[in-house]
């Protein structure tokens, strides 16, 4: 028969070994901590698809958008300033044209005018009076015949022109103005959804401000110039070159001849245009005659018109290249103003 012990053994489970139990609980602390640091990794490195602390997850999404309104933004201004420059240059262009077709048309009075009887008398007169007393009061003659028939027109198509430049800069300045309000706009409403706080938000406003005073400041600086500097010194170098060539001389004979008169009349002040014809014919006894003063007359008028129309075209020429280098010139400005902005701020903004 068994023992009560061995009937209780045999109900009982057996006790497990001491062995077994402290493993079980070594497993279980390591996979405790293992949760743990995984936990805390977790909370360290953002998952795929997270954004950051303090920058949205949508953040690469509003980058993209943010670059293609600020190139649309651009888009447009440029569209505007290539108007702008198209019509005000077209119209600048039209002034200088029309200045010197004004000039051509006074071309063949100004040559009666200085080639008269009466007139060229007095060129001649001058011309000796100038040698003698080394004066250019030649000069002043004929620029008092050519201004108003030649050099005026030309100086006013260009001055209209150079009003012309002067809207474009103001136009240029107003377009790139309203560029740099759009573009603040634009980063006020996508700066906080691309990370950007309000304080850079206002530092990029501040730059945006800063560069249109410099804008302005360069457009000045590139249309301030002198409108038809060298003009008269032009027409009159080209009347004297055609009278030197063929009164030239008849000047030399009557410096010989009548040196002291001439001292004396030019001393005189005003013109002695009474005398001037028989004074010069008086020099005969050395060759000079009236015929002498006809046909030279009549030789300096073709050539004397032939010089101031290329005088013309020279001033054309010079004035068309003029504005259209200044054109250029504000434009590329402009552009380049413009496209740093855009191309700053989405440095700033990244």
């Amino acid at each position: 028969m068994q023992s009560p012990a061995d009937e209780r053994r045999k109900v009982l489970p057996p006790t497990p070994s001491q062995g077994p139990s402290w493993t079980r609980l070594l497993i279980g602390l390591l996979a405790l901590a293992l949760a743990i640091l995984g936990w805390l990794a977790s909370r360290r490195t953002p998952s795929v698809g997270v954004a950051p602390a303090g920058r949205s997850a949508a953040a690469p999404r509003q980058h993209s958008e943010l670059a293609k309104r600020l190139d649309d933004a651009l888009a447009r201004t440029d569209a505007a300033c290539r108007t702008a420059t198209s019509r005000r240059l077209a119209a600048a262009r039209r002034a200088v044209e029309a200045g010197c077709v004004q000039a051509r048309g006074g071309v063949d009075g100004a040559v009666a005018e200085l080639c008269g009887s009466k007139n060229s008398a007095v060129l001649i007169w001058l011309m000796a009076s100038d040698t003698v007393r080394k004066t250019a009061r030649t000069d002043a003659h004929v620029q008092s015949v050519l201004d108003p028939a030649i050099m005026a027109p030309c100086l006013q198509g260009m001055a209209t022109a150079e009003k012309e430049l002067g809207r474009l800069q103001g136009e240029l300045s107003e377009i790139s103005t309203a560029f740099a309000v759009e573009l603040a706009a634009i980063t006020e409403s996508s700066a906080p959804a691309a990370g950007v706080d309000s304080a850079a938000w206002e530092s990029l406003c501040q730059s945006i401000h800063e560069s249109q005073t410099r804008v302005r400041k360069i457009a000045q600086t590139k249309i301030a110039g002198q409108v038809g500097l060298g003009l008269s010194a032009l027409f009159i170098r080209s009347t004297m070159i055609s009278a030197r060539k063929v009164f030239g001389h008849i000047v030399k004979r009557l410096v010989a001849t009548q040196a002291v008169a001439i001292g004396t009349a030019a001393a005189d002040g005003p013109f002695p245009v009474g005398d001037l014809i028989a004074l010069i014919v008086e020099a005969g006894g050395v060759g000079l005659s009236v015929y002498d003063l006809h046909k030279a007359r009549n030789v300096m008028i073709p050539e004397l018109k032939q010089h101031l129309n290329t005088a013309i075209n020279s001033v054309r020429a010079d004035a068309l290249n003029d504005v259209e280098g200044r054109v250029g010139t504000m434009l590329e400005a402009f552009e380049t103003h413009n496209h740093g902005l855009v191309a700053t701020l989405k440095e700033d903004l990244r």
